[in-house]
């Protein structure tokens, strides 16, 4: 009987952590501040290039490929402010070696010095 509450206390400690988890991740991933880098070999599913962001202070991610960046944020050095979403499924084709959660959804893209 011990052995039972011992387990289910476990088993809720962690689902409770659990939780705290994703509520802390979308606040990291939500008014992320970055700059545009260069665009990779990388195209993604209507054949356009993927560019690159380089974050300035994310605690887990310090640059990353955005295949759904919309066109018109597309300049290299541009500072822009977004929402980073899930591992995108939004690339076709690479040149190079990319692990697939290198490569991530944006949302809520706008210039960064623009309030």
């Amino acid at each position: 009987m011990k052995n039972i509450i011992s387990s289910a206390l476990l088993i809720f400690t962690i689902l409770s952590c659990s939780g705290d988890d994703g509520e802390s991740r979308s606040e990291v991933n939500s008014n992320v501040t970055g700059t545009v880098q260069n665009a990779i070999s990388c195209q993604n599913n209507t054949k356009t290039l993927i560019y690159e962001i380089k974050l300035e202070n994310h605690p887990t991610i310090k640059i990353f490929g955005a295949p759904d960046l919309p066109e018109k944020y597309k300049e290299t050095g541009l500072q822009i402010t977004f929402d980073i979403g899930d591992i995108s499924e939004d690339v076709s084709f690479c040149v190079a070696l990319y692990g697939p959660d290198y490569f991530h959804d944006v949302s809520n893209v706008s210039l960064a010095n623009k309030k």
